[in-house]
């Protein structure tokens, strides 16, 4: 073994956290190229196999609400966690309608019916 690769390194919680994430990235693709800097990987996980699935839950939880209970800066009024606005914004939309311009509602209505007869 080389002396780099028998050396100890400190990172830091956030310096180790980048190298994970660059670490997936690379699993995605992001790292074959110079030219590409982005990738796709989607990880499932079915939790239930690792841990019981109501402390799995309950464990989330709590976590979720320590994090929104973390002080906030002046003029921040909310801390969301990923997707919750847009899961907010989801409801919204499908409760009252969204508005578009009459132009593409009209087009949309005009484009022919693409889907087999049922039945």
């Amino acid at each position: 073994m080389d002396n780099v690769s028998q050396e100890r390194v400190r990172l830091s919680v956030a310096e180790a956290r980048a190298l994970a994430m660059q670490a997936l990235g690379v699993l995605a693709g992001s790292g074959d190229d110079a030219e590409k800097s982005y990738g796709y990987l989607i990880i499932a996980i079915k939790p239930d196999l690792l841990v019981p699935l109501e402390d799995y839950r309950r464990q989330l939880s709590e976590a979720i609400a320590r994090i929104k209970a973390t002080p906030r800066q002046a003029g921040v009024e909310e801390i969301r966690i990923p997707s919750e606005r847009a899961f907010r914004e989801r409801a919204r939309n499908l409760r009252e309608g969204i508005v578009i311009d009459r132009k593409i509602y009209d087009a949309l209505l005009a484009l022919p019916d693409r889907h087999p007869p049922a039945g």
